[in-house]
């Protein structure tokens, strides 16, 4: 009996491994896998503790900075300096982040606050025998909700 090479199994056993189908058990009701987080949607890339250095890092990070960045450490020395070791960069770089993390500030909150309306909002959950008003942040998996 001849086998090919490239495949180590036989067809005998190619039919016994696609006849085995797994089973799935889903019961209704019963408490989710620990696996599953949440239900609550965070789109928001910052939090109130991380803004200042994440985003001070992401500022430093971007190119066009990087080389404001090196031309204000340039300034500092003094022989190659046209300044005399003022970094008069320093000002300006300042202006450009503050102005970005402002803006930074700005679309994270706009995320933040849509995030928190979606969070808190009431669907109908189905609880034993009766309906009750829960937040979209508290469904699990497996929950039984009401779409209207």
């Amino acid at each position: 009996m001849r086998h090919d090479l490239k495949s180590n199994s036989t067809p005998e056993t190619k039919k016994s491994s696609t006849a085995q189908k797994t089973e799935r058990h889903l019961q209704i009701g019963a408490m989710p896998d620990p696996y599953y987080g949440n239900n609550e949607i965070t789109t928001s890339k910052y939090s109130l503790w991380n803004f200042l250095p994440f985003n001070l890092f992401f500022q430093v990070t971007k190119t066009a900075n990087i080389y404001f960045i090196i031309i204000m450490v340039l300034q500092t020395i003094k022989p190659i300096s046209l300044t005399s070791g003022v970094p008069t960069m320093l000002v300006t770089l300042s202006f450009v982040i503050i102005l970005s993390m402002i803006k930074d500030f700005i679309e994270n909150y706009k995320l933040w606050s849509r995030d928190k309306k979606e969070n808190n909002f009431l669907v109908e959950l189905r609880n034993g025998s009766h309906w009750s008003k829960v937040t979209k942040a508290e469904l699990k998996v497996g929950s039984i909700v009401r779409v209207s």
